[in-house]
Formats: C-alpha cells, structure tokens, sequence
C-alpha cells in the first residue's frame, strides 16, 4: 500500500508548470523573457522541462497512449510529440496566464498564416495548449516585435529590401442582402523589409558612398542636358 501510495501521490497533486516551461503572463518580467525567447530559445528545452517536472503523470499517459502498432523510431517521436501536446493544454487548463513557449509560437504562426479568426478561436476554446486568443496574439506580436534580435550576419549598410502592396479587401458582404447594407471595403497596403546579408556583395561596396555621389552637384562647367541628366 505504501509503494501504491507513493504513486498516487504525485498524481492527484496538481501540474507542476516549471518557468524553464511556461511564463506567467501576470509578472511583468516574465512576460518580457518571453518576448525575448520566442525569437531565439528552442523549443524543445522547454518541452523537455515540462515532462521532466511531471514525470508520474508522463509515465501513465505513456502507457495509456500505447497499443498493439509497430514500433518504430517514427513512431516513439511522434508518441512523444502528442504527449507534450497532452502537456500543454494541461498546462493551459490548469490556468491561461501560463503561457509555454511553443504555444505562443504556434499563436503567432497560425496569424501569420491567415488562419481564420473562428478557428483559431474554436481550437483556443477547447486545446488551450494549442493557441492562444487571436486578441492576446495581436498585443504580444506588438511587444515582442520591439524585443527582435539584429540579424547574425553583417549587412550592408545602407541598403533594404522593401515591397509594398497596395489591395481592397471586402468584408462581410452577404450575398443574399436585397436591401439596406452589408460589409464595407478595407483599403490597404501590406509591406516587408529585409535587410541584406553583407557577403552577397564586394568587400569594397559601399552604399551611403554611392548615394552621397548620385546627389552631388557635378562639377563641371560644360553644357549640361536638362532631359537626360548627362554632362557634355
């Protein structure tokens, strides 16, 4: 009884949400090393310290996710792979101001990638482990984009890639509408900029040095062409 005891013990205590593992989203410096590690800190380690902090409870869903397949080395990662997932929405159940490091990537991914705001929601609803609010993803995006590490590698100073596109977008008409009015237009302009990695040009290239001679006066005396720009 007394081994059983020791088993069950572990097991009806509640999750243990270490903070190699999760950031609690109410303590300011919290919310601020996530802001710095979801650019950076792999995700793994944190998975790693979540099983690790609950190793009683890893060992039954282990077993309970076993059955009669093959196993194979595809199989053992993926087994792995949905038990962290199992992880973290226990983890979110147990309270959403605990945020994991994978679940505020895979929020942010999931905007990025246009995810429909209803599904997105409806996942957050019932896999909190999953995705957070789209509403927590717009103001976190807001606050780590200002925590974005400089680029690893030298870039050419001076120099960006920019694009810009301009686009309307409709919104919530209904095409069943016989009078009155439905949806309106959003008139947009999505862009990116990119720096460039130094080592894509010559050694002697130099940016700011090009544009300082391209809007300096010439210096000659001769007639100048007005239409073309070249001196004579």
């Amino acid at each position: 009884m007394s081994a059983a005891s020791t088993w069950l013990k572990p097991l009806c205590s509640p999750f243990n949400s270490p903070s190699l593992a999760c950031y609690d989203m109410d303590r300011p410096s919290d919310r601020l090393q996530l802001c710095r590690d979801i650019w950076r800190r792999p995700f793994q380690e944190s998975l790693v310290a979540l099983m690790e902090a609950n190793p009683a409870l890893v060992a039954v869903l282990r077993e309970q996710l076993r059955n009669e397949s093959k196993v194979t080395d595809t199989l053992v990662v993926s087994k792995e792979r949905l038990l962290s997932g199992i992880l973290l929405c226990i983890a979110r159940a147990q309270s959403q101001k605990k945020m994991p490091l994978i679940t505020a990537a895979l929020s942010i991914l999931s905007e990025s990638v246009g995810t429909p705001r209803l599904y997105h929601n409806a996942l957050a609803a019932y896999f909190k482990g999953a995705a957070a609010s789209e509403t927590w993803v717009e103001q976190f995006l807001v606050e780590a984009r200002a925590h974005r590490p400089p680029p690893t590698q030298l870039t050419i100073r001076g120099v960006a890639i920019a694009t810009f596109d301009n686009l309307s977008m409709n919104v919530d008409y209904k095409s069943y509408m016989t009078e009155g009015e439905s949806g309106h237009t959003y008139d947009m302009t999505t862009w990116f900029s990119t720096l460039i990695d130094r080592r894509l040009v010559d050694p002697s290239f130099d940016a700011v040095k090009i544009c300082e001679l391209s809007t300096t006066p010439c210096p000659c005396t001769s007639l100048s062409l007005s239409l073309s720009g070249v001196c004579v």
